[in-house]
């Protein structure tokens, strides 16, 4: 019986898709067992390629972010930071379970990394790293941590209950990062609605985090948004810029940064135009025309009550980072099309 089960498998194919891709006639069964091992080392060795990327690279162009992502989600993926000059020369910034998801953010000054986590059950947090020196940065502890015990400094909220930790903006004198919480609302019952865009600022040099006047009085109807009937409408007005601890940036500057954004936001907006249909470029333009208002209303808060107090620089400065939201949004959105 065994010999007649053997000599069956002595005439093989092997398929591909459906198609047989290669067809064998072997003479005795130790023929067969190395041919079964020989597989078994290839698919081995397969299983355990990895494939390198390139995640992001620094504004003061020093260094890239390169992650190694297994092709098994058992795996973890690995982060480096690689130099640009000398690719040879990397450090491993961390290690993460391949299933959660990451976005990067690199401070303007390339000193300060934010990594946005999308871990499993909708739920999410973030890393943030500090540049010693090179490619050398230390993890600051227990960020994500830190950030739901500065809300539970200002509202009552349990530990465990915590949700995501969303990065909003860097300030543009690196002084500060400015993150937003959303997660349920505690008290209510079975169907608990989630509050958004809690903020919060983590001072940089101090590496403590803090709120301003202008934050406390948008954190002050945070929770009152989650019943809402407009809750969309009102919560797209949150924070999107972080006020500086000193003005670094010239107000010519600040003009020619608002000339480029708003350059390469109709360079995108218009890739993306054409490729619609009648029907959804009409509500892409409608949206661009909601966009807009938001975008002023936003602007004019900021500038009202943003620090330093000095409106002009504060609305050219939430003008510009809108901007460039907004350029991301149908950047992401173009790319999908085009993978579609």
């Amino acid at each position: 019986m065994r010999l007649s089960f053997f000599n069956s498998l002595l005439s093989c194919q092997i398929w591909f898709r459906y198609r047989p891709l290669i067809s064998f006639r072997l003479r005795t069964p130790f023929q067969l067992l190395a041919v079964i091992a020989g597989f078994s080392l290839v698919a081995t060795q397969t299983g355990a390629t990895e494939e390198n990327e390139t995640v992001v690279a620094s504004p003061d162009g020093t260094y890239e972010l390169h992650q190694i992502v297994p092709d098994n989600d058992s795996d973890e993926v690995k982060i480096f930071a690689v130099s640009t000059t000398t690719p040879q020369q990397k450090k491993l910034l961390d290690t993460q379970p391949a299933i959660s998801g990451h976005t990067w953010h690199i401070s303007p000054d390339s000193n300060w990394l934010a990594d946005q986590v999308r871990d499993v059950h909708k739920v999410g947090h973030m890393e943030l790293y500090r540049r010693v020196a090179g490619l050398d940065f230390d993890k600051i502890k227990d960020f994500s941590g830190r950030a739901w015990a500065s809300l539970s400094s200002r509202r009552q909220y349990s530990k465990g209950e915590e949700g995501i930790v969303d990065f909003v903006n860097w300030s543009p004198d690196n002084g500060r990062l400015l993150i937003s919480l959303r997660g349920p609302v505690h008290g209510d019952a079975d169907d608990k609605p989630w509050f958004t865009d809690w903020s919060v600022y983590f001072n940089l040099p101090t590496q403590k985090f803090e709120y301003t006047a202008y934050l406390d009085h948008w954190n002050s109807q945070v929770f009152k948004l989650a019943l809402s009937a407009d809750y969309d409408e009102l919560t797209s007005l949150a924070p999107a810029s972080a006020e500086p601890l000193a003005d670094t940036v010239s107000k010519d500057d600040w003009e020619k940064r608002q000339t480029e954004a708003d350059r390469a936001l109709n360079e995108v907006y218009h890739k993306v135009l054409v490729k619609l249909s009648p029907a959804d470029a009409a509500r892409l333009r409608s949206d661009e025309v909601v966009w807009i208002k938001k975008r002023d209303k936003v602007s004019d808060e900021f500038a009202k009550r943003g620090i330093p107090s000095n409106p002009v620089f504060r609305r050219l400065q939430a003008i510009v980072d809108l901007t460039n939201a907004r350029s991301a949004e149908l950047e992401a959105r173009l790319k999908e099309s085009e993978t579609q």
